[in-house]
């Protein structure tokens, strides 16, 4: 794992999406279901990741979903400024350009904050992130900011 760096004023188009699939910034009241649903599919930690995202106006958080059914979500700004995720799509809408829609969204938002680069922490799929935003390996990010993170006995 690495970390990347995506050089926000090259991002390529906006992926089109199936329709009926929606990219949206979530509600403050949204923000127990999320959390909820992110611990279930991905784990308790990047929930506590994305609380932060509440608290900001506008809340730098990004969700996919289909109807009432929640697909995926996106963070940006809530681990250290300019910095992207966690983000996570689940299992069953996979392979349906979700993740490249909610990365779109983030890298967007984040440029139109100003940043110029946004950095992408402890990458677990660097040819995903090369392929949607145009990422590229940090030289000398053999520790991540996440190396002496907490953790739970049993993860």
């Amino acid at each position: 794992m690495a970390d990347l760096l995506v050089r926000l004023l090259d991002l390529p188009a906006r992926p089109a999406l199936d329709a009926g699939i929606i990219i949206r910034r979530p509600l403050a009241a949204e923000s127990g279901l999320i959390a909820d649903w992110v611990t279930t599919n991905f784990h308790r930690g990047w929930a506590d990741e994305i609380a932060p995202a509440f608290a900001r106006q506008p809340i730098s958080l990004f969700t996919a979903q289909r109807e009432n059914t929640l697909l995926g979500f996106a963070a940006y700004n809530v681990t250290a400024p300019g910095f992207f995720g966690p983000t996570g799509v689940a299992t069953t809408a996979r392979r349906q350009g979700i993740g490249a829609a909610l990365v779109w969204a983030a890298m967007d938002a984040l440029r139109h904050l100003g940043h110029v680069y946004a950095f992408i922490g402890d990458s677990a799929d660097d040819a995903f992130y090369a392929r949607t935003c145009g990422a590229t390996p940090l030289p000398g990010t053999g520790t991540s900011l996440y190396a002496h993170m907490l953790q739970a006995k049993n993860d």
